[in-house]
């Protein structure tokens, strides 16, 4: 049985939206202002290159419940939640985007589900008011992800998360050197509960997920959740080498029952079958050369993410995510 929620953080990643702080904030008043219990927010700033960190800080200094992390480098929203989670002690904590899509509105009623005993409750968006490619690499990457997946059913169309504490706990304590929220939070196992929205449409700026980084969260997510690449590797060989010895049988047979030399006339079945053999075999070892470097990454438990400044933090932040031992959030 899940004990009462009294308390909640509110983990909110930014990157270049300075345009639209003044705004959230005051959505950020309201909702605190409604919400029974006390509210913790946390801004990371994913290291802006605008007026993002100086309004934060300015806001910091005059406002007693917010505070602010800023990282190092441009590590990605995933990193940036991962950040802020580590700074939370509430009772369970949620992220948020910065662009005024993911409505305040809806926590309580994610906060009701988790004090029912989810320890994980999504916001599942409903209606579709995105441009046609944002909504086809959704589809294809849930489509490609439900079916090399090994870690059980992901989110679909998912677009923020509340956590218990235990729940958050666990998934800061565990964070990988490539870390895929659509991919770790199922993995911890704990009782989910969805709350359907309608998400707003973008008033401001525009999206940061560009097509390269779309492209890195799929390959992080592909790798960190399935090894059916691998596996794929095994039987592609397998019908490329059973193909090759059947040419070569082929060749063999040609070679013998005809009088004529074959040499020149084979020339360009031979370079087809070299060609295809070794790209084969270049995106073998590019497959297997992704697993290593990320096993690697983890193997070496570094620090994954540094804090260039923070502000309104009541004591020294947490970096200490990636080590052995993370300090705070055992």
């Amino acid at each position: 049985m899940q004990s009462p929620i009294q308390s909640l953080a509110i983990v909110i990643p930014a990157f270049n939206e300075a345009e639209g702080i003044p705004t959230l904030l005051a959505a950020l008043r309201e909702f605190r202002a409604g919400f029974s219990g006390p509210v913790k927010v946390i801004f990371v700033d994913d290291h802006s290159s605008d007026a993002t960190p100086t309004i934060l800080r300015q806001a910091c200094a005059e406002t007693d419940w917010l505070s602010y992390i800023r990282l190092s480098r441009r590590s990605g929203s995933h990193v940036a939640i991962i950040a802020g989670l580590a700074q939370a002690t509430e009772d369970c904590a949620v992220f948020l985007s910065a662009d005024l899509q993911d409505p305040p509105s809806l926590v309580p009623e994610m906060v009701a589900l988790c004090g029912r005993g989810h320890d994980v409750v999504w916001a599942v968006q409903e209606g579709e008011n995105r441009r046609f490619d944002e909504a086809l690499w959704s589809a294809v990457f849930h489509a490609l992800m439900r079916v090399i997946s090994n870690v059980g059913e992901l989110p679909f169309r998912c677009s923020f998360a509340l956590l218990s504490r235990r729940a958050y706990r666990h998934l800061v304590e565990n964070a990988s050197a490539f870390p895929s929220l659509l991919v770790d939070i199922p993995r911890l196992g704990f009782a989910v509960g969805t709350v359907p929205f309608r998400k707003p449409p973008r008033t401001y700026g525009r999206s940061k997920w560009n097509l390269s980084r779309k492209i890195k969260l799929l390959f992080d997510s592909m790798v960190s959740a399935s090894y059916l690449p691998l596996q794929a590797m095994v039987y592609v060989g397998l019908a490329i080498s059973g193909l090759g010895f059947l040419y070569a049988l082929f060749l063999i047979i040609r070679q013998l029952v005809s009088e004529q030399a074959t040499v020149v006339q084979g020339w360009t079945s031979l370079m087809v079958v070299v060609l295809v053999l070794g790209g084969t075999q270049m995106l073998m070892t590019g497959i297997i050369g992704q697993y290593l470097w990320r096993t690697s990454e983890n193997a070496r438990r570094q620090k994954l993410y540094f804090l260039e400044d923070h502000a309104g933090l009541a004591g020294t932040p947490d970096e200490n995510v990636g080590k052995e031992s993370a300090g705070g959030v055992s």
